[in-house]
């Protein structure tokens, strides 16, 4: 019977499968069950009807699985299209420099904070102000030489506690130098 149907009801499940493996597999299975169950079942006329509703029953529920399947699939299409498309308009509006550029803000006047007030003043002048060593000597009642050595002294409690953003740091002084500043 196998032989003789096989071909026919393969086609038979192709029609509603499109899918050449599935129709073999079903209708394979099909088969099988009634050859598990030959010992319950007559063999007669009506056996084909009895297999036809297998292979119908059986399209169905491979259907069902396949529509289950391409839902879910779709899903996680849309969830990964949509996580894409957030990552797109994060990246589209993030300038690289404001990335830890308030941290690194607060880290510099929190330190500076804590400085001496005349010492915070001379780097603040030096650095911003533009102010030269000789002048700044000259305001503070100090030599030239003194005032390198605490603004060293300043820059190297800065580079510290900048350490984690130290490469960061300067990569955007690197892109975004306008000088003085060390």
């Amino acid at each position: 019977m196998f032989t003789k149907y096989r071909t026919a009801f393969e086609r038979i499940a192709y029609h509603y499968t499109g899918d050449h493996m599935a129709a073999e597999d079903i209708v394979t299975d099909c088969f099988l069950t009634l050859w598990d169950k030959r010992d319950e079942v007559e063999i007669t006329p009506r056996l084909e009807a009895f297999v036809l509703i297998a292979v119908k029953r059986k399209c169905l529920t491979w259907l069902r699985d396949r529509q289950r399947h391409l839902k879910v699939h779709e899903k996680i299409k849309n969830r990964t299209s949509a996580f894409i498309e957030l990552k797109i308009r994060t990246l589209e509006v993030c300038e690289p420099h404001d990335l830890y550029a308030t941290d690194i803000s607060d880290i510099i006047r929190r330190n500076l904070d804590m400085l001496p007030e005349a010492s915070r003043k001379m780097f603040l002048e030096s650095s911003i102000g533009e102010t030269t060593h000789e002048d700044l000597a000259k305001a503070y009642g100090l030599s030239a030489r003194q005032v390198k050595y605490e603004l060293s002294k300043i820059r190297a409690i800065l580079l510290t506690a900048l350490k984690d953003y130290l490469p960061t740091l300067l990569m955007w002084l690197a892109i975004y130098w306008r000088g003085g500043v060390f």
